[in-house]
């Protein structure tokens, strides 16, 4: 995955865990709704600006939205534990 990609997951992440609708957030730190989804989609990147207004707006470091070892881990275990779930059939697990 890239770092873009690893941004706007957790971005995604973080923004749909503290229930902020992407409308309000984007609100909330001043780009607009079509840019939010752009930059979750990993179709944009932030300016380092946004970044801050963005962590801001979720009460975290930058620091901890640029750690991309760590979400990588976050992402993986997700990706993991979505697939050994017991309602996916064994056909989509191998």
């Amino acid at each position: 995955m890239s770092h873009r990609e690893l941004y706007a997951y957790e971005l995604t992440r973080l923004r749909s865990e503290q229930g902020f609708s992407k409308s309000d957030f984007a609100t909330m730190v001043g780009v607009s709704r079509r840019h939010l989804v752009n930059l979750e989609a990993a179709h944009a990147s932030p300016t380092l600006e946004m970044m801050e207004r963005i962590a801001a707006g979720l009460d975290v470091p930058v620091s901890d939205m640029v750690d991309f070892e760590t979400i990588l881990q976050r992402r993986l275990s997700t990706a993991s534990s979505t697939l050994n779930a017991p309602n996916i059939t064994k056909e989509y697990r191998e």
